[in-house]
């Protein structure tokens, strides 16, 4: 059975779908930086994330690994993987692709052509297409993917007839208060400011002391309602959570311990799944698979996932079912009982989704508890 949901447009969701790893604190700014002055302003937000630190971080491994199934392969048009050294996602829908590295270009060219339909030059470059109508484009040495529209947007930006995200003044004014990370996130322009009470906003993720920090940075209007967005949404923020107010600046910090490689290998799967149910919910007109079962959750009766649909999916789809995802006896009460296989009776986490999501229960007497969202305790 399929379910249309008005799946929540939250900004800056790229962090959450993509990005829950854990870097210790980098220098990633600089490219960082030059990338966010390569994307378009009307594309409203960029997210960065320093390729380098996965790929020279042993603990990061199975992250490195996600990255590459996620997002390239073992290699870009020719160019192996390890010569990636930035990545980033421009516009709340995952419009551009960018990838920045140590490339040959001229060994590039020949392997976009043998995948592309058609080209067009734009701007004396060359814009590749290919059956899937994706557009890609060598800009400045770095390789950007996307519609052709908005391929054909970034080549503006870089010859000076658009605005860059970065280009914004209260973009720059939010990075310039962030601290050092791997992981960072910007957005801001006037499609921002018109849908959302803030002008621009930041988040940068670190690891410092055995914790994970996450801080992410608002700017508003003026300081009035700077204090009101403060008194708003202090209520709703957990414990470990800390809120600044300096004039029209808001600033969010939440620390958390280093979760154990069992809970890593969890949120792994949490991502890769999010991203999977992002993904189709686009590609199919926002339709979502699920199965006519059910698991309760914190009290609430939430549709199981349909992992076999999403397995086929061929943006954002992977080709197995995932690590940790359970087996269980009967009809109608697991992820792969609308056909396929993969879901082991060693496994324990079944996953649903409703209009906020996906969820995980844990089954089974190994779990720390029953019923409820998120990692129980054991793995897989």
């Amino acid at each position: 059975m399929m379910n249309k949901i008005p799946f929540l447009a939250i900004i800056l969701g790229v962090v959450l779908v993509i990005i829950a790893v854990v870097l210790p604190s980098g220098s990633g700014d600089t490219e960082f930086v030059r990338l966010a002055n390569m994307v378009p302003e009307e594309l409203g937000e960029f997210t960065f994330i320093d390729v380098r630190a996965l790929q020279s971080d042993e603990a990061m491994s199975s992250t490195w690994e996600w990255f590459q199934e996620q997002f390239v392969g073992q290699e870009i048009y020719g160019e192996n993987i390890s010569n990636v050294t930035g990545f980033g996602i421009a516009g709340s829908e995952y419009r551009i692709r960018v990838y920045s590295g140590n490339f040959n270009t001229s060994r590039m060219v020949p392997a976009i052509e043998e995948t592309s339909i058609e080209s067009l030059q734009y701007e004396g470059i060359t814009i590749w297409t290919d059956m899937y109508s994706y557009s890609t484009a060598i800009i400045d040495g770095e390789v950007f993917i996307g519609s052709r529209d908005d391929v054909q947007l970034c080549i503006d930006v870089s010859k000076g007839e658009a605005a860059s995200l970065y280009g914004n003044k209260d973009v720059q004014d939010v990075f310039g208060r962030l601290p050092d990370g791997y992981i960072f996130v910007v957005a801001g322009g006037e499609s921002l400011s018109e849908t959302y009470d803030f002008l621009a906003a930041g988040v940068v993720e670190y690891v410092s002391g055995g914790n994970i920090s996450n801080v992410t940075i608002f700017k508003f209007e003026d300081s009035d309602a700077a204090q009101d967005y403060v008194t708003r949404i202090s209520p709703t923020l957990p414990e470990n959570t800390q809120v600044k107010q300096d004039s029209r600046y808001v600033t969010i910090t939440s620390t958390s311990e280093i979760p154990s490689p069992e809970e890593e290998a969890y949120n792994s799967i949490y991502d890769e799944l999010d991203y999977a149910v992002y993904a189709y919910y686009y590609d199919h007109d926002g339709m979502i698979p699920t199965i006519n079962g059910t698991v309760n959750i914190s009290g609430y009766d939430v549709q199981i996932l349909d992992i076999c649909a999403l397995r086929v999916t061929a943006e954002g789809g992977f080709n197995e079912v995932p690590e940790g995802v359970a087996a269980i006896d009967g009809p109608d009460n697991d992820n792969c009982d609308s056909g396929c296989t993969g879901c082991s009776a060693e496994s324990h986490y079944v996953w649903a989704v409703d209009d906020y999501g996906i969820y995980s229960v844990c089954v089974g007497e190994d779990c720390d508890a029953n019923g409820e969202d998120g990692f129980q305790g054991v793995w897989p």
